[in-house]
């Protein structure tokens, strides 16, 4: 947008003209001109937090008796970013995964089952062998 730089009417002349090619403002008679451009962008921000319990117990391994995962999640095969919630109960034998679309709140996925059972997905899927 070109505006007077008098008096601030807006102009509707060409914005690189030189000063000797003006024509003078129509309400004051300048020929200053100021050339005025609004930019815009977005910035998403995404979190994710890991908690452990940490109160002595422990599996054999070593591993914490609770773990919880919340917060963004980029899943890869869609491209797009989901919540996810996940909780790890060693000391109960529990697990316990929600994801959901943050465009819509849905539900994509989630599982409730015993520890104990909980195979053969993600990471420890088996894999094939001779690839």
């Amino acid at each position: 947008m070109l505006k007077c730089a008098g008096c601030g009417v807006e102009l509707t002349e060409v914005e690189n003209l030189s000063e000797n090619k003006r024509t003078p403002c129509p309400q004051c008679g300048s020929l200053g001109r100021t050339l005025v451009k609004a930019l815009t962008d977005t910035v998403e921000v995404s979190d994710r937090h890991r908690m452990k319990l940490k109160d002595g117990w422990r599996t054999a391994s070593g591993k914490p008796g609770r773990e919880v995962i919340q917060g963004h999640d980029f899943h890869r095969k869609s491209g797009e970013w989901k919540y996810l919630y996940r909780l790890i109960d060693r000391m109960k034998d529990w697990y316990h995964e929600k994801i959901t679309d943050l465009k819509n709140g849905k539900t994509v996925h989630e599982c409730q089952e015993p520890l104990s059972r909980h195979r053969g997905r993600g990471s420890a899927k088996h894999k094939r062998k001779g690839i």
